[in-house]
């Protein structure tokens, strides 16, 4: 029962995506380790966090964004689309200048790296709450926002950024990022549903007797079990009635059954959450506000 979702992605195309999830899963767990060490303002142990961080960072982002699209089955604006390959250019940019900066000590890198971070994160929490593509671009802001972390936390004391600019860019990438991560899950909630399935019957007037002549049958409502489905797929049924004689109704399986789907479908949308590395970023987002808080 709880390997429905998986065994339906499994079964088809998406087997590659599972690998795809599997290494996004891995990219996230390296940000968090890299957001731990915000506090400690230690240039070698940021410097050796970036350069492990780099090689998955580098990867296009937006492959997880397209299992989220299709996932969720969203149309993604073309000029979005392109607009943000640009900005995750800026945040490229930032992460060299930064490394230039730790390893160099060339304050001219730093500069570049605080206004080409700035700008790539700026993209993401400029689309609007409520862009029915927001979805899509999780990844990149959560790309784009670790490198701007990178940068902030690189900056030695006496060219750090006025707290104030500091605050309000974290509380832009926490709201953006909350209001992501809430998109995603209203809507794959809203594609796994319960469906019943019923038909009626007609038996006679009285159980076990014949039908006299001209005396009308009986009807009886008969509940056959219920559904869990994705977007009106299948995924999985529960039978209401065990072979009970369809005459006699109720059968008394029946809230056995729809208990049984419901849970199936609590754990088909845990499933596909899980999937789509949404509690990897609820703890990025929460590592941002720990952030705010510190």
């Amino acid at each position: 029962m709880a390997d429905s979702f998986i065994k339906r992605i499994t079964d088809s195309d998406g087997a590659q995506l599972l690998g795809l999830a599997a290494k996004f899963s891995g990219t996230l767990q390296g940000v968090l380790t890299f957001i731990s060490l915000f506090e400690e303002s230690d240039t070698d142990k940021i410097l050796n966090a970036i350069d492990q961080l780099r090689q998955d960072l580098e990867r296009d982002f937006r492959d997880l964004g397209d299992l989220i699209k299709q996932q969720t089955q969203i149309v993604v604006d073309t000029v979005n689309r392109d607009t943000m390959a640009l900005a995750l250019s800026r945040s490229d940019i930032a992460a060299n200048r930064i490394q230039d900066f730790l390893t160099n000590n060339d304050n001219q890198a730093l500069e570049t790296a605080k206004t080409e971070s700035v700008g790539g994160v700026r993209f993401f929490t400029e689309l609007g709450l409520n862009s029915p593509d927001l979805p899509f671009f999780l990844p990149g802001l959560v790309k784009a926002g670790t490198i701007r972390i990178f940068v902030i936390a690189a900056e030695p004391p006496g060219l750090r950024e006025p707290r104030a600019v500091v605050v309000e860019d974290i509380t832009l990438m926490v709201t953006f990022l909350a209001s992501i991560i809430d998109s995603i899950k209203r809507t794959v909630d809203a594609a796994h549903t319960i469906s019943q399935e019923s038909h009626y019957i007609a038996c006679p007037p009285l159980p076990q007797s014949p039908v006299p002549a001209g005396q009308p049958h009986r009807i009886v409502f008969v509940i056959d079990g219920y559904s869990h489905e994705e977007n009106g797929v299948r995924l999985e049924f529960f039978d209401a009635q065990k072979e009970i004689p369809p005459c006699e109704q109720p059968s008394h399986f029946e809230k056995q059954a729809r208990s049984r789907a419901i849970q199936a479908r609590s754990q088909g949308v845990a499933d596909e959450l899980a999937f789509l590395g949404v509690p990897g970023f609820e703890q990025i987002l929460q590592s941002w506000r720990n952030l705010l808080m510190a």
